[in-house]
């Protein structure tokens, strides 16, 4: 069986991936998946690509000092997500105090912003429509949960469009 990789959309921050092919990258990390008998951990693929010989190798940052800054760049990440706020004066459940807005590349806005903007709220919208897509397309040979999916994507498609006729007619 002949089997093509490609790359999903997405920006990956990973180094010289704009000129790499996936095709090589599928085959090499299945080569590495057999050589675990099938349970594949991103520590397989590290230490593979250690070798400066593996096709992997070049992206990957090896410099311990850039490669200590981008792990912390991660732990920020982790600690921004994982904070929560609430309303004292309410019942509502606690939510997350800041969500990520894909606005020239992705930053952090507080909720109560969101909350309060109409363009933030639609990049929010957009986002979940992207999501729900992924997942859609995760998990099509499950089709009731798919069908389930399906619909709540469409949905929010409708809710995103309803939105941008809106914004237009009043600009």
């Amino acid at each position: 069986m002949a089997l093509h990789y490609s790359f999903r959309e997405g920006p990956y921050g990973l180094n010289n991936l704009d000129d790499a092919d996936p095709q090589i990258i599928g085959e090499e990390l299945s080569k590495i998946s057999l050589a675990v008998k099938g349970h594949l951990k991103p520590k397989n693929v590290v230490e593979a690509a250690s070798n400066r010989r593996n096709v992997l190798h070049k992206f990957f940052e090896w410099d311990d000092k850039l490669a200590a800054h981008g792990y912390r760049i991660d732990q920020a990440r982790i600690l921004i997500r994982a904070i929560t706020i609430q309303d004292t004066t309410s019942d509502n459940p606690p939510r997350r105090a800041f969500l990520s807005i894909a606005e020239d590349g992705h930053s952090y806005r507080s909720i109560n912003e969101v909350l309060t903007s109409e363009t933030l709220q639609l990049a929010v919208l957009v986002a979940a429509e992207k999501d729900l897509r992924a997942f859609e397309s995760r998990y099509a040979e499950l089709l009731d949960i798919c069908e389930l999916v399906r619909g709540a994507r469409q949905r929010l498609a409708r809710r995103i469009s309803r939105t941008k006729q809106e914004e237009a007619r009043a600009q």
